[in-house]
């Protein structure tokens, strides 16, 4: 669905076709996955910004739309962090996420989970909205000085 609209938001007929769409589903769901990827594997290396640098780069050389690179990178990142910290609290059988609970005054810790897969979901879809919006800047655009 995201796909969809994504391409309808773009008013060029060209992508209004099958194969199109096909195409960018495929695009979609790779960069989501190579996203999912380098965060997880590659998110306890480096620091978050390193990792938006890495999702950036791939959004670049991927996805060509805006609005599903912003998505895919988003969902990708944000599920990264998600897994990661599940796996993190559930393997240590940690205290940690109902003590910082408590000390934010939030009475499930549950929502602890839902603002970290937030957080993750901003920081992936802007890097990959800004690696797909620098892609716009080194095409070269056959339109005149003033796009007359």
């Amino acid at each position: 669905m995201l796909i969809l609209i994504s391409v309808v938001v773009t008013n060029s007929p060209e992508y209004y076709s099958l194969q199109n769409l096909k195409i960018e589903m495929i695009r979609f769901a790779t960069q989501l996955i190579v996203v999912f990827l380098i965060v997880y594997f590659l998110g306890g290396l480096f620091s978050f910004w390193i990792s938006m640098l890495f999702v950036g780069f791939t959004a670049l050389l991927i996805l060509e739309n805006n609005v599903a690179a912003f998505f895919a990178t988003g969902l990708g990142f944000g599920i990264a962090w998600l897994s990661k910290a599940l796996v993190i609290t559930v393997s240590t059988a940690s205290q940690l996420p109902q003590q910082m609970a408590d000390l934010m005054g939030i009475s499930n810790e549950n929502l602890l989970f839902v603002g970290t897969f937030l957080v993750g979901f901003l920081l992936g879809g802007f890097s990959g909205l800004t690696g797909t919006s620098l892609k716009g800047v080194f095409q070269y655009k056959k339109e005149g000085y003033y796009r007359v």
